[in-house]
């Protein structure tokens, strides 16, 4: 830790500059015949893109002719002739049989009264996604008495998914086609996940689950279904969409390479640099370093992993890190070093009066600083040059409402409280019941006490959809009811009977309380959120243990993962001068508005982290 920490201390200094290769892109097979690939991004240049890929003009046109009589389109594919032959077969393999001489007939189990899929599976020594590809008919809860498969050899005898256990070979095949239903046809590539694939194709875990019900594992070379999406795939010119799964990690050891979807180069940009100051109290001369001075570290190591990652993008990248030392003079010492006029943003400190001395320095040079650990601050609301990384608690809550009353949509909203007073949630509550009050939408309120129960949910009509809200984020009154909300579902009819929306420390809770969480279709607002199978997520961790010897420190949130994305937001906004550019990170997002009597710029990014039945996460955009 010493000898990493000393080599951050006073200025540190990296310029990145480098081209790529057309045989750096990813390869994919057309007619039998392998190419490399590239996705057009918006603005971009023939110019910009030939010194990207280190071809020229006519090499560009021979090998796309388009290219030379109607230009470069945004989002079109160029392809590049491979000289190695693809086109191999893939085999989906079956899951090797299981059997438990316990269940009512070889491979399959009779659900028991309060037993949830997550139980099953660790009974049998499957994954939810296996189950739910075995038994289609659960992806919306269990009810006592349903026979479930739990084997493959048993789907095998009741076939009630054939798609999920062919043993076909399926020839490889262009990434995407058209069906006859309307759907776009993906062939699963190696490691992909249904969260990485949903989002690539901008729809949502939920929408790629009911697109294709009979697949549970992905394997390469299935064939998915994805839903069409009406309007271009194109965001707005004034938002530019630098998406966590599209981007790639380029770090010693790692030899798995994501499509490169990197920011627009312009011509007019050839030549400008992004300078970023960074300015912590890292301790390192410290005999032993404090705790706040790790996680600042970690953030730091983190960021550095980003501008790695991000140093063949064409525009050099400057990083100047200081260490306050946690003192004041040391502070004015580092602010008047010569350099630090040069560059574009300051990324401060949690103590509040260094904040006002940089902000000050900011105000005085033109330079912007974005705050990201001192959550209370408040300089935002006066100094036009300063950004706001956490979203303020109001406004957080104000935002998780309106997405909440939008996501009612027909649903039967139900206020759950308990008697004894223990709810520390009622201002939210209230205010949501006003929201409420205001759309026309007419909600329920049932109260308990020592737990819920059946006999309490017995005024609503099964045969309707119901949200339930909480009027506590305690886990223990959640687990006081979680076992009758999961009794209740298992006794309904129709699709999505049940929905539960809850707070942003529900994200942390595990066991037997997330796995029924599960069951219940939750809803959890929340500023930031890692998903467990993104490949993106894994790809950035991996990177950091390779580079540092040590994983990331186990708190929330993770602060490797923030520097990262911190580091890929700031590249991406100062390359293109939007610093209200939208990005979808690895854990964190940014997207920077200016409300109405504020001087500076808030965060509003938050999410709704969803909790499928299915035993999948998804993260969705609010």
């Amino acid at each position: 830790m010493k000898q990493i920490v000393i080599a951050i201390i006073g200025l540190m200094s990296m310029s990145f500059t480098a081209s790529a290769d057309v045989k750096d892109l990813p390869v994919k097979t057309v007619d039998g015949h392998s190419y490399y690939y590239y996705e057009v991004q918006p603005k971009e240049t023939i110019y910009s893109l030939c010194r990207r890929l280190n071809i020229t003009k006519e090499q560009l046109i021979a090998a796309n002719p388009d290219v030379g009589t109607e230009g470069l389109k945004a989002y079109s594919v160029l392809l590049f002739p491979a000289s190695d032959s693809a086109g191999k077969s893939v085999s989906q393999v079956k899951e090797a049989p299981r059997t438990n001489p316990a269940t009512s007939e070889e491979g399959t189990h009779t659900v028991l009264k309060g037993e949830t899929i997550y139980g099953i599976c660790r009974q049998y020594g499957i994954t939810p996604a296996q189950l739910t590809a075995w038994n289609p008919n659960i992806r919306e809860g269990l009810k006592a008495g349903m026979v479930v498969i739990v084997s493959g050899s048993a789907a095998i005898q009741h076939p009630v998914d054939k798609n999920a256990i062919a043993e076909t070979p399926v020839q490889a095949q262009p990434d995407s086609q058209s069906d006859d239903n309307g759907f776009e046809l993906y062939t699963v590539k190696e490691k992909e996940t249904f969260y990485s694939i949903a989002h690539s194709h901008g729809i949502s875990v939920a929408e790629l689950e009911e697109a294709n019900p009979e697949t549970g594992i992905l394997k390469a070379g299935q064939t998915l279904k994805i839903p069409a999406k009406t309007g271009p795939k194109a965001k707005p010119q004034e938002t530019i969409d630098i998406n966590a799964p599209a981007l790639e990690i380029s770090v010693p050891g790692n030899n798995q390479r994501q499509e490169a979807l990197q920011p627009a180069v312009g011509e007019s940009d050839e030549k400008k640099e992004i300078n970023i100051a960074v300015i912590l109290p890292f301790m390192s001369e410290a005999a032993s370093q404090p705790r706040q001075s790790q996680l600042y570290t970690e953030f730091y190591k983190g960021f550095l992993l980003a501008v790695d990652s991000m140093k063949n993008c064409g525009t050099p990248i400057n990083i100047y890190a200081y260490d306050t030392a946690d003192s004041p003079d040391t502070l004015r010492n580092i602010l008047s070093r010569p350099e630090l006029k040069n560059v574009s943003l300051i990324i401060p400190p949690d103590d509040e009066e260094q904040i006002k001395s940089i902000v000050k320095f900011g105000e005085d040079n033109g330079i912007s600083v974005l705050n990201l650990f001192a959550i209370r601050d408040a300089s935002y609301m006066t100094h036009a040059n300063v950004y706001q990384a956490n979203i303020p608690h109001q406004s957080m809550y104000d935002k998780a409402m309106t997405g909440i009353v939008k996501d009612m949509n027909g649903r039967i909203p139900v206020i759950i409280t308990p008697a004894d007073g223990t709810s520390n949630k009622h201002g939210f509550i209230q205010k949501l019941k006003n929201r409420f009050d205001g759309a026309g939408i007419e909600y329920k309120t049932i109260e308990y006490t020592t737990a819920l129960t059946l006999d309490d949910l017995a005024q609503l009509d099964k045969g309707k959809q119901y949200s339930f809200l909480p009027s506590s984020g305690k886990q223990s009154d959640l687990n006081r009811m979680l076992p009758a909300l999961i009794e209740f579902k298992n006794g309904m009819t129709g699709f999505d009977p049940v929905r539960l929306y809850g707070y942003p420390e529900w994200t942390t809770f595990r066991g037997e309380t997330l796995e029924n969480m599960h069951a219940v279709n939750t809803y959890i607002y929340s500023r930031f959120f890692t998903v467990p199978d993104d490949p993106w997520a894994a790809e950035v961790q991996d990177a950091f243990i390779r580079w540092y010897g040590v994983p990331m420190g186990s708190y929330v949130p993770r602060q490797g993962l923030l520097g990262f994305d911190t580091a890929m937001y700031l590249i991406g906004a100062l390359r293109n001068d939007n610093p209200v550019s939208l990005y979808n990170g690895v854990q964190n997002g940014f997207h920077f508005v200016r409300p109405s009597g504020v001087e500076g710029y808030v965060n509003d990014d938050l999410y709704f982290v969803n909790f499928r039945p299915s035993g999948l996460i998804d993260r969705i955009e609010l």
